[in-house]
C-alpha cells in the first residue's frame, strides 16, 4: 500500500510527441495497411528548395516546355506510372534558370507517399561526405544510394577530384545496377560528362544514358522573366 501511495504521488508527465498522428513512428494504419505518415512526407519535402517545395506538374509553364522534344511525354509517363513500376529517370540539362530543378521537384512531389524519396544538391552531398571523412565520423550514403527515388540536383557544379568522381560513380553505378529511378539536373550536356569527369566520366555518362532520358531545356530564363 505504501508503494502504491508513493506511485500515486509521483508527477508523471504525459509523453509528448512531435507528431500526435503517428506518435513519432513515421507510419500510420490506413485501411489495414501501414503507410508513411504525413510528418515523414513533410520531412522528405523539407530537403527541397523552399521556392519549389510545392511544385506540381500543374504549376509548370508548358508554353516553353512543350518545345522540348519528348519532355511532355516523359512528364505524362511520370504522372501515370507508380513509383513501384518506375525504372527510368530523366537527365535535365540546360543553362541556369531553365526550370530544371522545378521539374525535378514536381516529379518528387508526384511520388510523395509511394516510397523513400531523397533530394540532394550534389555539391552539398559531397561536402557532407568529406566532412564525415575528415572528422572520422560515419555518413550513411546508402540512404541516397538505395532510395526508391533519388534526385541529384546540379550535377557537375561541384569541384571535381578523384575522390568526388569516385563517390558520384558509386551512387550512379549502384542505382544503375539495381534499376532505381534517378532524376538528374545539370548545366552540362550528358555527352560532355566524360570530359568533366576525366577518370570516371565515360562510365558515368554511359550509365546515365541508359538509366535516364536526356532533355535539353533551352529558351527563356525564367528567373530573368520574373
Amino acid at each position: 500500500m505504501m508503494y502504491l501511495e508513493k506511485i500515486d504521488s509521483l508527477n508523471i508527465a504525459e509523453t509528448k510527441y512531435k507528431c500526435s498522428l503517428c506518435k513519432d513512428i513515421g507510419y500510420i494504419l490506413q485501411n489495414g495497411n501501414a503507410t508513411e505518415c504525413y510528418c515523414r512526407l513533410k520531412l522528405y519535402q523539407k530537403a527541397l528548395p523552399e521556392r519549389h517545395r510545392k511544385a506540381t506538374f500543374d504549376s509548370l509553364d508548358y508554353s516553353n516546355l512543350d518545345k522540348v522534344l519528348g519532355l511532355k511525354e516523359a512528364i505524362n509517363y511520370f504522372k501515370k506510372t507508380p513509383l513501384s513500376k518506375l525504372q527510368k529517370g530523366v537527365y535535365l540539362q540546360g543553362e541556369v534558370g531553365r526550370g530544371k530543378t522545378l521539374i525535378a521537384c514536381a516529379i518528387f512531389n508526384n511520388y510523395l507517399g509511394q516510397g523513400t524519396l531523397k533530394f540532394v544538391v550534389v555539391d552539398d552531398l559531397i561536402r557532407k561526405i568529406k566532412e564525415a571523412f575528415n572528422k572520422d565520423t560515419e555518413f550513411n550514403i546508402e540512404i541516397y544510394m538505395k532510395a526508391d527515388l533519388l534526385i541529384l540536383d546540379d550535377l557537375g557544379a561541384e569541384r571535381t577530384t578523384e575522390f568526388v568522381e569516385g563517390e558520384i560513380y558509386n551512387i550512379i553505378n549502384y542505382r544503375y545496377n539495381n534499376k532505381l529511378p534517378t532524376i538528374i539536373t545539370s548545366n552540362i550536356n550528358w555527352n560532355d560528362l566524360e570530359s568533366n569527369y576525366p577518370m570516371n566520366g565515360k562510365r558515368i555518362s554511359s550509365r546515365i544514358s541508359e538509366m535516364a532520358g536526356s532533355f535539353n531545356l533551352n529558351g527563356i530564363d525564367y528567373r530573368r522573366k520574373k
